[in-house]
């Protein structure tokens, strides 16, 4: 939970200072910079992209919501469960998720570490 936390105050106070960096540093568009923009980088730019869920994990559409839902079973149970997340979420869950990855890997690293 402190991860996500972290993670989300990092990804706000980087916007916030990419704006405000960005902001002062930009020189002011002419009318033939706008003239040498291509159409299709231009109609590119302005749709938002979509977001890829990972494997295993399928979109599901809840009202206006889409959430993207993946079934697992638990430790102890062979009875699978639904867990779904939304975008936001789901990219916490990912990262959480492949810090433990990260965490075990180097335990396992350190406990077969023969010079100990």
């Amino acid at each position: 939970m402190r991860n996500r936390l972290m993670f989300a105050l990092t990804l706000a106070a980087c916007g916030f200072a990419h704006t405000q960096v960005s902001a002062g540093n930009e020189p002011a568009a002419t009318d033939t910079d706008q003239d040498k923009a291509k159409p299709e980088a231009v109609a590119e730019a302005s749709e938002p992209k979509k977001f890829e869920p990972p494997p295993g994990f399928k979109a599901r559409q809840f009202g206006e919501k889409v959430l993207y839902c993946e079934k697992s079973a638990s430790m102890g149970t062979r009875l699978k469960s639904e867990k779904c997340f939304d975008e936001l979420q789901l990219k916490l869950y990912l990262l959480d998720r492949d810090q433990a990855n990260r965490n075990a890997e180097q335990t396992r690293r350190l406990s077969n570490d023969p010079s100990r």
